[in-house]
């Protein structure tokens, strides 16, 4: 018999995230049910570990070495490395809590136990099933055995009719998520001190310790597995100060007409469709923003404003506290130097100072 430890990272203040990933346990449950020799274990992560402020370091790394191509990546890590907040910081020392538990863990049988990193937006399609099926068989009867980390969570880059593991290193520089990964214990120590010194996300420092460790095997596969319910826009994010939707293709459509040197009349009335048909999925804070952009090019400050106010009202439902540095609240504030309905008429108010 083989053993899924499934750990789910989540915070209990999230209430829709964690209807999310309810279903996407109980699909999982389903799904190796149905493989018919996989035990599944599950595990909330939802307190947050003490954490001590003097392990953050944001020095930059050096780029005058004579390494050009380390200088380059260098350059490209640097720019990633900003102010983090709380929320950012709860997820790094979650994941860390949780290598720490797998490489303490005392299990007699390690060569058939796995260990499934999910957050709480991690979710399943159903057009995506079978792959998720054939992938746990695989590892299950281990055709899939030579990783380190398995990454069920990034999109695939050379599809073919045969599911098959790729190198993460030949396709990314920067992992574009980490929702949902399997991780070996013989990693996991290592992992866990590299990740106590905290200069990045926990994506690009999971990123940055795949370029600095190329001793082990980092994989994913040439088919879409779970997905990530904030890169879809079902949830805001909770963690990043912008969010690029790019497992939307209805977003990545408006981020397109967005990026357009000059909106027309007929840019807008293409938005107002796509975002009508969106809405009837579900309301999407990202959604919502980048409407009140293309609005905002466009110069109609009014929709502009509207969905801003909507986007910022949105995050509100799912119990998310904005960070000061939000693309969201940021661009709600400030559409309001170019929509000020009283200002005419405040101007002709006589000042008391006047004499």
């Amino acid at each position: 018999m083989v053993i899924f430890n499934i750990y789910v990272i989540h915070e209990t203040r999230f209430k829709t995230r964690f209807n999310l990933i309810n279903n996407t346990l109980t699909d999982v449950k389903k799904i190796c049910n149905k493989i018919g020799n996989i035990s599944v274990n599950i595990k909330f992560i939802s307190e947050n570990p003490e954490f001590d402020n003097n392990r953050i370091n944001y020095d930059k790394y050096p780029t005058d070495t004579d390494d050009n191509e380390l200088n380059s990546i260098n350059t490209d890590y640097n720019k990633n490395i900003t102010l983090l907040n709380e929320n950012i910081i709860a997820n790094i020392e979650k994941h860390r809590l949780i290598y720490d538990i797998i490489a303490k863990s005392n299990d007699n049988d390690e060569s058939n136990i796995y260990n499934l990193i999910l957050e709480d937006d991690a979710l399943i399609s159903n057009d995506y099933i079978n792959n998720i099926e054939e992938t746990f068989k695989n590892i299950a009867n281990k055709t899939f055995n030579e990783w380190d980390i398995l990454f069920t969570c990034l999109p695939p880059m050379k599809e073919n009719d045969k599911l098959e593991m790729n190198n993460t290193k030949d396709y990314f520089k920067l992992l574009m998520c980490k929702s949902s990964y399997f991780i070996k214990k013989n990693i996991c120590k290592e992992l866990y001190d590299f990740t106590n010194t905290i200069k990045l996300s926990h994506k690009n420092m999971l990123s940055r310790f795949i370029y600095e460790n190329p001793k082990y095997k980092y994989m994913f596969l040439n088919k879409n597995l779970l997905l990530e319910g904030s890169k879809i826009g079902i949830v805001p994010t909770t963690i990043n100060n912008n969010n690029f939707l790019f497992q939307n293709n209805n977003y990545i459509t408006l981020i397109n007409i967005s990026n357009k040197e000059k909106l027309e009349e007929k840019d807008i009335k293409e938005s107002e469709k796509i975002y009508k048909i969106s809405s009837k999925q579900f309301l999407s804070t990202d959604m919502m923003h980048i409407m009140g952009i293309i609005y905002y090019k466009y110069n109609d400050y009014d929709n502009a404003k509207e969905y801003f106010i909507m986007a910022l009202e949105n995050t509100k439902t799912h119990n998310i506290t904005i960070q000061q540095n939000s693309e969201v609240l940021n661009n709600t504030i400030n559409i309001y130097q170019f929509n000020q309905e009283f200002l005419e008429e405040c101007k002709k108010l006589k000042s008391k100072y006047s004499i």
